[in-house]
């Protein structure tokens, strides 16, 4: 608790903080320095929002890691907690529980919402990279530079699907989390 209040709390000067913004910068701060720095950036809006942007700030900075490959699922559950949590701190400042659970639950119908979208985009996309990549030019008619265009298409679609199908999944796993925190915030 010492290194936690010393190193991270006091660090990031999370007491001069609204509440809910005060748990994603200290929990920020405790995975990478820059919560503060972040945070600095976001300044602005509701403290909700302040959370939802410092939280959307982080998978794009655990996903560059090395250890990404094998921590990344967890990371991405955590951070989509600490967000449900920290946007539940802040709306319970402000309104009644129920208020807040109800807010929760448009936060995880949205989430929910986007992932979907997010799914099925990236199963249009994909299917629409291999649609591109199916036909074959016969080298000895079509000039190289369209070939290499064919290919730069087929890699930047599987690129976007690759990133649609990323960002769906940390959608549910935000969409996961407000639901279990609106369960516990229901009176």
């Amino acid at each position: 608790m010492a290194i936690y209040l010393t190193e991270y709390w006091v660090r990031a000067r999370c007491v001069t903080l609204a509440a809910g913004v005060d748990l994603a910068t200290r929990n920020g701060a405790t995975a990478a320095f820059r919560a503060r720095k972040w945070l600095m950036a976001l300044i602005g809006g509701t403290a909700a929002e302040t959370v939802k942007h410092i939280c959307a700030k982080r998978p794009g900075f655990v996903e560059g890691l090395t250890t990404w490959k094998v921590f990344g699922e967890g990371w991405s559950n955590h951070i989509a907690d600490i967000e449900a949590r920290g946007v539940a701190m802040a709306l319970a400042a402000t309104h009644d529980r129920l208020v807040v659970a109800q807010q929760l639950d448009g936060e995880r119908t949205k989430a929910s919402a986007t992932a979907k979208k997010q799914t099925g985009g990236a199963a249009v996309t994909g299917s629409g990279g291999a649609a591109a990549g199916g036909s074959q030019l016969d080298p000895a008619s079509a000039d190289q530079i369209a070939a290499w265009i064919a290919g730069g298409f087929l890699l930047a679609a599987i690129a976007l699907a690759v990133f649609l199908i990323w960002r769906a999944r940390v959608n549910r796993s935000r969409a996961t989390a407000y639901a279990a925190i609106a369960a516990e915030t229901v009176p």
